[in-house]
């Protein structure tokens, strides 16, 4: 990912300039962290780039670092300075578009 790239996640798998393939995974993973499930239409997406094995990967996967993220901030670990700031602007960026 570039930084345009980065800068862009925070508006969505619906933004422009994604590839179908990149909006599938993003809209996926809205799905799996909002919903704790993928919705029928993102499944289909994302069957249209991966096999059924490699979309159970990809939802362990997502599980994982969602569980990671939780268990640090439970734990209070705080982000390097420079990492939180390129949170704040990718955020604010994305409220923009």
């Amino acid at each position: 990912l570039n930084e345009a790239d980065i800068s862009r996640i925070p508006a969505g798998g619906t933004a422009d300039g994604w590839s179908d393939c990149e909006s599938a995974l993003l809209l996926a993973v809205d799905d799996l962290v909002v919903e704790h499930f993928i919705s029928p239409q993102n499944w289909e997406a994302l069957n249209r780039h991966f096999s059924e094995r490699l979309i159970v990967e990809f939802m362990l996967m997502v599980g994982g670092y969602t569980a990671l993220a939780g268990a640090l901030n439970s734990c209070g670990v705080q982000l390097e300075p420079e990492n939180l700031e390129m949170i704040r602007d990718s955020a604010n960026q994305g409220q923009q578009s």
